[in-house]
């Protein structure tokens, strides 16, 4: 007689925030949504430059692009990388058509808006990771001593980096430098030049491997090195459970430290937090309250501006039943839970798939 497997389970629990630095526009924007599937959500930054009209269209249009495209909902890995590719580059287009509706430079020309885009896409116990330009996600995870690694999951696509460089000349474009800013200019064609062509990564989660996932903007990449964002996360988890809705705030509030010690003007920065909570099958599932599935937040509330000191942003976490009520210094939009957050998680063996777990193994760090 064969012995019973037991099913592995997890909790998918997420916490985002945005601070607008000290920059005269809120260009980043991120979207969390739990589709009509409990076993998938999708995660998204978007660092808009030159406006934020692209970012905004990118943000609203970019996931029900993707879900309309053939094999996104097949089984088939190959479809599904078919499909979110595809995705992308419908939401390219689209954008194009709109250009003409956007404001203007200040010299009379069409609008140069422009965002990055890092994604991932959580199905039942793979996660899809499609990225184009600098923002960026990484992984806190367990080796096989359970000590904890940072698992970088983006390489940047800056035009600085040599293999952007060459297929930035080879359209026939140069880098330009424009305020400490790089820029990506075709003279011929007299328009930037941009791949919206998505890199994308297939992991597969390990049940009580995985313990957390950050999507973030440069705001936070540029001052914090992967490793130092992977124990910073894993340090509150550990010595703050009661406030763990409270990461992304603390995680913003140290990279804004950075760049006033840097003596620079701080971006935007834009953080998402994913935990995946391993439960017991035996335990009765934790209650939650039901919250909205799709939290999308608008201008009015995700413009903070650094120079709201941390020190006015209350210590306390608010409870979920007050959460969006409240105006702390720092917005609580995305801290909250999903109204059906258990995933069956039946192989433990899981494989990984156009991914390694090349990770940076932190220094006494054991779990």
């Amino acid at each position: 007689m064969s012995k019973k497997t037991k099913s592995r389970k997890i909790i998918v629990r997420v916490n985002g925030q945005a601070n607008q630095g000290g920059r005269k526009e809120m260009e980043d924007f991120k979207r969390v949504v739990f589709d009509r599937d409990p076993e998938q959500a999708f995660f998204a930054v978007f660092d808009g430059h030159g406006g934020r009209d692209a970012a905004i269209f990118a943000r609203d249009n970019l996931w029900d692009n993707i879900k309309k495209q053939k094999g996104f909902y097949s089984g088939d890995t190959g479809r599904v990388i078919k499909a979110i590719k595809d995705g992308f580059l419908i939401t390219h287009r689209h954008m194009w058509k709109q250009l003409d509706s956007w404001p203007r430079t200040r010299h009379g020309l069409p609008s140069t808006s422009g965002t990055t885009a890092t994604v991932v896409i959580l199905k039942g116990r793979t996660l899809y990771i499609a990225h184009v330009g600098d923002s960026g996600a990484a992984l806190g995870r367990l080796n096989k001593e359970r000590k904890l690694q940072a698992v970088p999951l983006t390489a940047d696509h800056k035009p600085d980096v040599p293999s952007e460089k060459s297929r930035i000349e080879s359209l026939g474009g140069k880098v330009l430098s424009r305020n400490g800013d790089l820029w990506s200019f075709n003279y011929y064609r007299n328009e930037f030049i941009v791949s919206p062509v998505p890199d994308i990564r297939v992991y597969k989660i390990t049940p009580g491997m995985e313990k957390f996932l950050v999507i973030a903007s440069d705001g936070l990449w540029g001052v914090m090195r992967v490793e130092e964002v992977v124990k910073f996360v894993h340090n509150f988890d550990k010595d703050d459970i009661c406030n763990l809705g409270d990461v992304s705030h603390r995680l913003i509030q140290r990279a804004l430290a950075r760049w006033r010690e840097r003596d620079l003007r701080a971006d935007n920065t834009s953080v998402i937090v994913v935990h995946f909570d391993e439960i017991n099958q035996d335990e009765p599932p934790m209650k939650i309250p039901r919250l909205d599935k799709t939290l999308n937040e608008e201008e009015t509330e995700s413009e903070t501006k650094e120079s709201t000191d941390s020190s006015q942003a209350s210590d306390k976490t608010p409870n979920q039943d007050s959460l969006f009520n409240q105006k702390p210094a720092l917005v609580r939009k995305l801290a909250f839970r999903c109204s059906n957050p258990i995933i069956s998680l039946k192989n433990e063996h899981a494989v990984v798939t156009e991914a390694g777990r090349q990770g940076i193994e932190l220094e006494n760090i054991s779990v």
